[in-house]
């Protein structure tokens, strides 16, 4: 027989350090079971735990702050201008690409939310 503490996610956990330990993993797994990047399925427990708002800039090691991303999404997300946020009450997560376009990722699958809106040109000068 083997015994397994209960883990309450509603009870929120943090740690005061940038590594993420295998309790923290697992919470973060256990939140979310795929990567969170826009129509991603990878498994998250074979994905990165990535630090919504980096730690360097004060993001905490924390349930809130944490999301799996696959190594492929996590470089994509570091290295480009892909940006993704955690919206309230654990609604999901909004992904802005490149582009200014919008995804809504939750536990429903991915939806596209709206265009970024682009300052209209000026005039053309009659000649």
């Amino acid at each position: 027989m083997r015994v397994t503490k209960v883990i309450d996610l509603n009870q929120p956990v943090s740690v005061d350090r940038y590594e993420v330990g295998a309790r923290m993993a697992l919470r973060a797994t256990l939140r979310e079971p795929t990567c969170v990047f826009p129509w991603c399925s990878r498994p998250a427990r074979q994905c990165d735990k990535d630090h919504c708002t980096p730690y360097a800039e004060g993001g905490g090691t924390c349930d809130h702050n944490l999301a799996p991303l696959c190594r492929r999404h996590h470089r994509l997300k570091t290295h480009t201008a892909w940006t993704y946020e955690r919206l309230p009450l654990d609604i999901g997560w909004r992904w802005t690409d490149p582009h200014g376009m919008r995804y809504l990722r939750d536990h429903h699958g991915t939806r596209p939310l709206s265009m970024t809106t682009f300052p209209e040109r000026p005039p053309l000068e009659a000649a």
